[in-house]
Order: C-alpha cells, then sequence, then structure tokens
C-alpha cells in the first residue's frame, strides 16, 4: 500500500501494553494512506503472521550493542522512512531519534507511561528527545508526568492520542457468581518490576484470612525471584500460580473473578481495557492514569498502592458482594466501549499525514 511510511522503533514486538498498541495500531490502519513497519531487536516467539506489518530485526540480541546501530541506520536507507517513530526503551529511543536526525528523516518520540526520571537513561533520553524529535505523541495524561517532560510536550507540540482496546480479541465473562466450595480467582496481569508492584498484591492477599483465594500471575520480569520469595515469607507460595509471558491472557481473563493492577505508574492502563472489555471487574491502584480514565465513571474500585491494608479491604469487598462485581462490569463495558482501534489508528493516520507534509 502506497502511503506516508512510518518505521517505528521498539525493542520487543511481545509483552507489553505499547508491543500490542503498536500491532493494533498496525492492524487497524488499512484504507488510511499510512504504511507501518517495524524495527525490533527481539520478536520473543511471535509467528510472521501474528504481526501485522514488516519487520525488520536487529542482529544484536543485547540492549547496547554497536550492531543495532549498524542495524537501524541500514534499515532506514533500504525502507526509507518519512517518519521514524520511537517508542522504547531508551536503549532502542536513543539510537533511533540520533539516526532519524542524521538521516533527515522526521522524528515522533512517544510518551507510553507516566513519564519521570526513575532511571538512569531518563536524563539522556530526555535531551535527546529534545534536540532530535520533531512531535511528541502521549498515551498518558501529561499533567501526571514531571516537569521536564510537560515541558518537552509543550515544545514538540505534543498530541495526547490514547490507547484502544481490541474488543474482538476479548473472551466475554458472562458469569459474576463465584463457585460454590471454590477460591476467588484473583488475576495479575504485567511485567515482574518494582514499578507494577506486585509486592502490595502479594501482601494485601496474605491478610484475607477468613476468604479463599487463588493468584494468578501472569507476566516476567527481573523481579521474579524477589516476589516468589516475598510470596513465600508470607506463606502464601502455595495459592499462587506463576505462568509466565502468555499470549492467552484473553482466554485466561475469562476464567477469572476480577483483575488487580496496582502500578505506581501506568500510561494507558492496556491491561485494565482489556479486562473491562471482557467485563472482568477490576480493582486499580488510584494513580493518575487510572483516575482519569475511570474514577469518574466510577468503572473500578480504586486504591492507594502504597497501601496493602487499602487493597485488603478492596478485595474483601469485591469477593463478598456479586451485585458490585456486576455493576462495575457494567460501567466498566460502556467506558472500553468508546476505546476503538479504527479511532486510534484514524488518529495516528492524520496526524502522521500532516507531519510528513509539513515544512522542515
Amino acid at each position: 500500500m502506497a502511503g506516508v511510511r512510518v518505521l517505528h522503533c521498539i525493542h520487543s514486538l511481545s509483552g507489553g501494553g505499547a508491543e500490542r498498541q503498536l500491532n493494533l495500531l498496525a492492524r487497524h490502519s488499512n484504507g488510511m494512506g499510512v504504511e507501518h513497519a517495524v524495527f525490533c531487536v527481539s520478536l520473543a516467539g511471535l509467528a510472521p503472521a501474528a504481526i501485522a506489518m514488516r519487520v525488520f530485526q536487529s542482529s544484536s540480541t543485547s540492549k547496547w550493542n554497536w550492531r543495532l546501530w549498524r542495524d537501524l541506520a541500514r534499515t532506514i536507507r533500504e525502507y526509507e522512512p518519512q517518519i521514524v517513530h520511537v517508542w522504547l526503551p531508551a536503549s532502542m529511543t536513543i539510537p533511533a531519534l540520533w539516526l532519524a536526525r542524521r538521516f533527515r528523516k522526521r522524528a515522533v518520540f512517544s510518551f507510553r507511561t507516566q513519564m519521570v526520571f526513575h532511571r538512569p537513561l531518563s536524563i539522556p533520553e530526555w535531551v535527546t528527545a529534545l534536540l532530535c524529535s520533531n512531535r511528541v505523541v502521549s498515551c498518558t495524561p501529561v499533567a501526571s508526568c514531571a516537569w521536564p517532560f510537560r515541558l518537552l510536550y509543550r515544545i514538540k507540540r505534543g498530541l495526547y492520542i490514547p490507547n484502544s482496546v481490541a474488543g474482538d480479541d476479548a473472551v466475554q465473562k458472562f458469569s459474576y457468581e463465584l463457585a460454590p466450595g471454590q477460591p476467588a480467582k484473583v488475576l495479575f496481569v504485567g511485567r515482574l518490576a518494582v514499578e507494577k508492584n506486585l509486592s502490595c498484591l502479594l501482601r494485601a492477599l496474605s491478610m484475607l484470612q477468613e476468604i479463599p483465594w487463588q493468584l494468578t500471575v501472569c507476566g516476567r520480569g527481573a523481579g521474579e525471584v524477589r516476589l516468589r520469595s516475598l510470596a513465600q515469607t508470607l506463606g502464601i507460595e502455595r495459592r499462587v500460580q506463576w505462568l509466565g509471558f502468555r499470549s492467552d491472557v484473553a482466554q485466561i481473563m475469562a476464567a477469572q473473578d476480577l483483575l488487580v493492577l496496582p502500578s505506581w505508574r501506568e500510561g494507558s492502563p492496556n491491561v485494565a481495557l482489556e479486562a473491562m472489555a471482557a467485563g472482568l471487574p477490576c480493582i486499580l491502584s488510584r494513580i493518575p492514569a487510572n483516575v482519569a480514565l475511570f474514577a469518574d465513571a466510577k468503572a473500578a474500585l480504586l486504591f492507594d498502592p502504597a497501601s496493602p491494608v487499602e487493597l485488603a479491604a478492596a478485595l474483601t469487598q469485591l469477593i463478598a458482594d456479586p451485585q458490585l462485581r456486576i455493576d462495575l462490569a457494567r460501567r466498566a463495558s460502556v467506558l472500553v466501549s468508546a476505546f476503538k482501534p479504527e479511532e486510534t489508528a484514524r488518529s495516528y493516520a492524520l496526524f502522521y499525514r500532516h507531519l510528513s507534509s509539513a515544512a522542515p
């Protein structure tokens, strides 16, 4: 398909919300005058048929390697994109932005989470985006970001485009009654990293002395050993299932009773949107992204992510009240119906076409 050629740069094509949103964007862009391709380091076992765009894969298997720069430069010369859109992480965004500048391509920098200076690379990434990007696109409420990122957003004439949810991928949940004599099935989906705050959920569940429960954890990450050790220390290791990365999360969601997302930071919380599309009641941390999306609609129970006690109270309330589970699911279903992939793809297509035709 002829049109504006966009080269997306991201480390992996599976696992996180940004990766799913990128593939969703490509799948729903037919006929919109945009041709998508992606440069990445890892496919993480994805079949080519599952990827909705042309793929250029680096020969490097590590985050920092001169071959990544070489392979990306070669890809830009071969594909000749009008726009280079950098996603994450910093080990990808920094070289991609510099190479876009080197080859005189329009560059877009994404805010994919609540942008703060939480890693050593955050500062050089911010400086690189200031020097090399043409525009910023954010899926997260910019007011929640640190002031230098808010400044960057203003300087680069940032655009807010919220994430979408693939309702056609959801496996709908129809029953909200807990199985008699069976534990309440609690689900966590996300990277096993500090910012996802799974430790808060483990501590909260350990406080539920009179309520039977079973926790399913979908995800992997550097914090897994620490979190398994915490579950053992709390005496709940037999009630936690560690499934690792799963490509069938939609099917797993349909078999659960509720989802808990205790993150310290989120951009646009994809897991929560996907759970709501499936009809799964949610308990979410009271952070800016979740408050902005869900508080007014009363589509989820919110709690302080610093308080396992408050989360334990929310779990007790939701497990004990089937009508509350039904009400939350119904309100959430109405809310997420507005997050259509076609609308997100249309917003990006308009943005890309305008950027490609703008004066230098």
